[in-house]
């Protein structure tokens, strides 16, 4: 019955060994995973202050954009009157082929400005928009994380409740091995002092 005892004993230690490597990989894990989320936030965190800049800039270039077709609307009213009061009989053909070319000129310098602008603003739309869908994809790898971290920690608070509850027994266990030894001595002595 002793022996019995003793190979249970042998059994639930080594029960507890590897519970307690079990709970050391997990806490490896879980430091790892740790680290990860760690390094994630902060990418999400450098990711959304280049967000706010190119939202900065894309307004920029609307305004931009604003203020170039009101000095386009500017210069034409310019023009117009130009025409109007200066225009005399014998140069009105000349003066105003001159006009046209300067306005010409203006203008396709303008549309030039606008084509640059608008391919800008096309840029930066589509840098937000893949700006916004890295944002997404690591708020679902944090969220992935956070679940993979509880889980974990829930497996960790699951492995040291069931290492007290087999150290809880061992030492129930040894009470009693101790107290068969000493009834076994009891009886030895007795049985010797028959």
């Amino acid at each position: 019955m002793i022996n019995h005892r003793r190979a249970e004993t042998k059994n639930l230690e080594k029960s507890i060994k590897l519970n307690k490597d079990k709970m050391e990989l997990l806490q490896q894990e879980y430091s790892a995973y740790s680290r990860a989320l760690k390094e994630t936030e902060s990418t999400l965190g450098s990711i959304n202050m280049e967000k706010s800049q190119k939202a900065s800039a894309l307004a920029q270039y609307q305004r931009d954009i604003e203020s170039i077709s009101q000095e386009k609307v500017k210069l034409e009213d310019e023009i117009f009157q130009k025409l109007q009061t200066k225009l005399t009989a014998e140069k009105s053909a000349q003066y105003s082929d001159k006009l046209r070319k300067e306005q010409r000129e203006k203008l396709r310098e303008l549309e030039r400005s606008l084509a640059k602008m608008d391919n800008e603003i096309a840029k930066a739309k589509l840098e937000s928009v893949q700006t916004q869908n890295l944002n997404e994809a690591l708020e679902r790898d944090i969220k992935s994380m956070n679940k993979e971290l509880e889980d974990k920690n829930r497996i960790i608070s699951k492995s040291e409740s069931e290492i007290r509850q087999r150290v809880l027994i061992i030492e129930q266990k040894q009470s009693q091995i101790d107290n068969f030894n000493k009834k076994i001595e009891h009886l030895i002595e007795k049985a010797g002092v028959s």
